[in-house]
């Protein structure tokens, strides 16, 4: 039986965005929808390369129903308040590393994951999701 892939978004297009690139084009599960970036250009570079559009800002990944999925790669400082807003929009969210500087932020991604009912979880060399939407994370 077949499923549906998963569409995905980028947040960021900077260096990693290549690696996350790449894992979602070998994923026979997974689809890249399309990449946001305030630098346009580095954002047209991500999708010309591994498919997907060019989003002209977040709120416009979280209104496409097609996108499932934000990969988070944004600065650091970033990444709070993007996976906050990607949950609230009814979005898994996959950080990238490090997740937040803080315990308190981390609370805060629990509470809004609990609160969803989404998965957010950070990117490790295996994929584990630390992050999760159960009563137990």
């Amino acid at each position: 039986m077949s499923e549906a892939k998963v569409g995905v978004a980028f947040v960021g297009a900077g260096t990693v965005a290549e690696m996350h690139g790449r894992g979602v084009s070998i994923n026979p599960q997974a689809k890249l929808i399309g990449v946001y970036d305030p630098q346009t250009a580095r954002a047209k570079g991500i999708a010309k390369k591994f498919g997907g559009r060019v989003f002209r800002s977040l709120d416009e990944i979280l209104s496409d129903k097609q996108v499932q999925a934000v990969h988070v790669l944004t600065p650091p400082e970033h990444h709070v308040p993007t996976a906050v807003a990607s949950l609230k929009a009814g979005k898994h969210v996959l950080l990238e590393k490090p997740i937040t500087r803080t315990i308190p932020e981390i609370r805060r991604l629990q509470a809004a994951a609990r609160k969803a009912n989404r998965v957010c979880c950070r990117r490790t060399t295996t994929s584990i999701c630390l992050l999760s939407k159960g009563p137990s994370a």
